[in-house]
């Protein structure tokens, strides 16, 4: 009888232990679980506009803006302007001269707005 007293008494034993154990487990994974921040995005910060740089070359150019792309015989004006404003291996004197001179074959073919 003795035994079957202690038995009893290590399987209530463990079984308190394990509802000790478990208890907490169960009660967590009952509990919803807040969705987790989101971590904060910087916002990118606004860039200030530039004014062009204004000098010889860019006004020379100016005359680009008035070519009249409706035509088909100004686009080649276009195409030569753009192409002598973005040539890195000319030099700044060599571009005036030649922008000025492709704005006055444009204005002489009527190709520019007024």
């Amino acid at each position: 009888m003795m035994a079957l007293i202690k038995m009893t008494a290590r399987s209530v034993m463990n079984c308190a232990l394990m509802i000790a154990f478990t208890a907490p487990i169960a009660v967590n994974a009952a509990e919803p679980v807040a969705p987790a921040k989101p971590a904060p995005v910087a916002k990118p910060k606004p860039r200030p506009y530039q004014a062009a740089v204004h000098n010889d070359i860019t006004a020379a150019y100016e005359y680009r803006t008035r070519i009249l792309a409706g035509k088909p015989e100004c686009l080649r004006f276009a195409t030569e302007s753009d192409a002598a404003f973005i040539d890195e291996k000319m030099g700044s004197e060599a571009k005036v001269t030649l922008l000025k001179r492709i704005g006055a074959e444009a204005g002489a073919k009527g190709c520019l707005a007024p």
